[in-house]
């Protein structure tokens, strides 16, 4: 009787026979564990696919996080730019759009967005202080603010 006649005779005993010998090799103390790397083998196999996917979805992810960042860049530019542009042509703004305004510009500038910005930022603020002085001396009172 060959090798292969006599496994598949006696397959449920050479199975259990290996099943004992992986689990007590599994608790001595030897660094052998054949069966845990047998498991983790299996384990790669089964989830290769959904690895692949989750890779994939990662780097949409990123890709998606670096746009909305580009797009938010764009949307505080503009913003920053209109409320310039807004009182350059002599529009009057409330104290809340003021704050609000150099908070936004506090934020672009503190992420290292700079370039024309940032010169529109310092002429917001200090519109803001010189309005600010005209409200102080009774001048006048910016809407929307106490």
């Amino acid at each position: 009787m060959d090798i292969i006649q006599y496994i598949t005779k006696y397959s449920s005993d050479f199975i259990v026979i290996l099943s004992f010998f992986g689990i007590a090799l599994e608790v001595t103390p030897i660094k052998v564990n054949p069966l845990s790397s047998i498991l983790k083998f299996i384990g790669k196999k089964i989830n290769e696919e959904t690895n692949e996917n989750v890779s994939k979805l990662v780097g949409k992810i990123e890709n998606v996080e670096k746009e909305l960042y580009a797009n938010k860049k764009k949307q505080y530019s503009l913003i920053i730019s209109n409320f310039a542009s807004d009182l350059r042509h002599g529009i009057i703004k409330s104290e809340s759009q003021y704050i609000a305004i150099l908070e936004l510009c506090d934020e672009y500038l503190a992420n290292g967005w700079n370039g024309k910005i940032k010169l529109d930022s310092i002429f917001i603020r200090e519109e803001y202080m010189r309005v600010g002085e005209k409200v102080k001396n009774g001048e006048y009172k910016i809407k929307g603010g106490d």
